[in-house]
């Protein structure tokens, strides 16, 4: 999917390089809140996905409107041909005792999820956060994460489980 890149002010996606050396050349980026509409029709149904999955807590509608009012922020990884090739969301949640960085909604172009690009995608992240003044990262994912993110040095510290009790 090629993204639909228009200049931002100050900000020129031929200068950025990417973090690491030798994982196939991905640049990971924050998208700033007023850029998320030029890149919208690129990565929604990468996104669709996990917001669908949500018991209807969110919807995709919802997402666009916390990513375009600054309730949470949208990262995105380009491959060397500047081609979008995942998006994620990410919010900052001020408990009483800390602060995270809590890692929302992802997805990706089947085929452009594996190991080196999760690599690049949380180095970056966890900058940021320390960055930002963060005292960890909250990931709630599916279960098949888990055994990449133990190697990225994450615990797995419970699973969320729920009941809609709504209907007897």
């Amino acid at each position: 999917m090629k993204a639909n890149l228009q200049p931002i002010e100050g900000l020129s996606l031929a200068e950025i390089t990417p973090i690491e050396e030798g994982v196939a050349n991905y640049t990971v980026t924050l998208v700033p809140p007023n850029y998320v509409n030029t890149v919208w029709p690129d990565i929604e149904e990468l996104l669709r996905g996990g917001a669908d999955r949500t018991g209807g807590r969110w919807d995709i509608r919802s997402l666009f409107f916390a990513l375009t009012n600054e309730k949470q922020q949208l990262w995105v990884t380009f491959d060397k041909d500047n081609e979008i090739t995942n998006a994620l969301t990410t919010e900052i949640i001020y408990y009483p005792n800390k602060v995270a960085l809590a890692i929302q909604f992802a997805g990706g172009i089947d085929g452009q999820t594996g190991g080196s690009t999760i690599d690049v995608v949380l180095n970056k992240l966890e900058r940021y956060a320390k960055d930002v003044g963060c005292h960890c990262i909250e990931i709630w994912g599916r279960k098949g994460f888990s055994r990449k993110l133990k190697k990225s040095g994450y615990e797995e510290s419970l699973v969320f489980y729920e009941k809609d009790i709504t209907h007897d």
